[in-house]
């Protein structure tokens, strides 16, 4: 027998697997995996000659916490199963789970309560229904934990000192004169590519910057800082020079070394250049999809600055290299996945349960961006009345707040039935 808790030697060497999610230990700023032997079914750990120990027995590894993919989780009182709004809110579905239920989960989550603190809930594996971890006990530690559920979508880094550099497709350097990027602002990435820097004479592995506008400061002569934002529109920035800082995205490079030197000293093809001009094409269809209409503001403004930017270059009279035609095509590529504006799944379009309406109400916050048509003087929002079960672009005036105008929008614009 075993005692709990007590330390137990093993045998054979644990590896580093940066990419692994399943009995794993953190250590080092890195993931390691300690050899298993599958038996009957299940899988063990070696802990002397014929002797194993089955791994879901194993509390730690060297001294930190073994962690696993999925687990088990016990509800341990009375309470609601909680779904998230598309901006990371905890929303109660209304739905009771008893004391005593099992359920697989795959991850811990904090959900926004609109209170100073992000409490955190276990997610019930394959959907967007989570478990309040204090409602729950868990067979194993988890591996995967977030402070927000659109981690689930983003990956920011931040660099570690001040003044990080910027650059364009073609490797120019684009940051702004008289500002400079500080250090541990954020900055939210979507993929890496290598840029050949003329400067610099090399290929430089860089990150794809996400906001096409960014926040610089300045130092004035009595050494006050002041902040501007500024668009720069689609940027890179070197990976050496900025560290990790969050988010559950898996970023991919689009080329290597050699194809950005190569590239970067040929004019584009006529092939490259007409897929190009594809990608422009299809613009207007997903402008219509609800991926990009319910996206937030922000990123269906960057979406729009790189549709301009192409149709700009594509225009250009001047001969247009291999590396920047393709960088763009990617780059379009990349904001179309980086929409993620979906529909409201509701029981039915004829009365939305309080839970639906809360969901709802949160895309209609984060997707609207201000009418570009309103007048001077007023801003318009949409809203949702529940009682009238309708939703509207309401148009108010800035100084009084009267409305000026309702204008009802279908609601299966933003709501479709399960």
């Amino acid at each position: 027998m075993l005692r709990k808790n007590n330390n137990y030697r093993f045998t054979g060497k644990y590896k580093q697997n940066d990419n692994a999610t399943n009995y794993v230990f953190y250590r080092g700023g890195h993931y390691y995996q300690l050899t298993t032997k599958r038996i009957k079914g299940n899988d063990y750990f070696q802990i002397g000659k014929n002797q194993y120990i089955r791994v879901n027995n194993i509390q730690s590894i060297a001294g930190r916490l073994l962690t696993v993919s999925q687990t088990t989780a016990t509800v341990t009182k009375e309470t609601h199963l909680i779904t998230a709004s598309q901006s990371g809110s905890a929303v109660d579905t209304g739905k009771v789970l008893k004391k005593g239920q099992k359920f697989t989960v795959d991850a811990e989550i904090g959900l926004d309560v609109g209170a100073n603190s992000i409490p955190n809930g276990y997610r019930i594996k394959g959907t967007n229904t989570y478990i309040w971890t204090k409602d729950a006990r868990l067979r194993q530690n988890l591996t995967l934990q977030a402070t927000s559920t659109t981690e689930f979508r983003t990956f920011t880094v931040r660099p570690p000192k001040d003044s990080l550099q910027f650059y364009n497709a073609n490797g120019e350097k684009i940051t702004p004169d008289g500002y400079f990027y500080p250090k541990h602002q954020l900055l939210g990435v979507d993929g890496k590519a290598y840029v050949w820097l003329p400067s610099q004479n090399k290929a430089v592995l860089c990150y794809h910057v996400v906001a096409t506008n960014k926040t610089f400061d300045t130092e004035e002569s009595a050494g006050h800082y002041q902040t501007k934002d500024l668009d720069l529109g689609n940027a890179f920035i070197p990976v050496a020079d900025v560290e990790q800082y969050g988010g559950l995205k898996k970023l991919s490079t689009f080329n290597t070394a050699a194809q950005a030197k190569t590239d970067a000293e040929t004019p584009a093809s006529a092939s490259e250049l007409a897929k190009l001009k594809t990608e422009v094409a299809q613009a207007k269809t997903t402008k219509d999809t609800a991926k990009y209409r319910l996206s937030s503001g922000q990123t269906k403004q960057n979406y729009d600055t790189t549709i301009t930017e192409v149709e700009n270059l594509l225009r250009s009279e001047r001969r247009l290299s291999a590396a920047e035609v393709k960088l763009y095509t990617w780059i379009l590529a990349t904001r179309t996945q980086d929409l993620y504006g979906e529909k409201v799944k509701v029981k039915s379009l004829k009365k939305l349960t309080k839970s639906e309406a809360e969901l709802l109400n949160d895309i209609l916050r984060d997707a609207y961006q201000n009418d570009p048509t309103a007048q001077k003087g007023t801003y318009t929002r949409l809203t949702y009345d529940r009682k009238q079960n309708k939703i509207y672009l309401e148009t108010q005036d800035e100084k009084t707040g009267k409305i000026i105008s309702l204008k009802e929008q279908p609601l299966t614009d933003y709501l479709t039935e399960k």
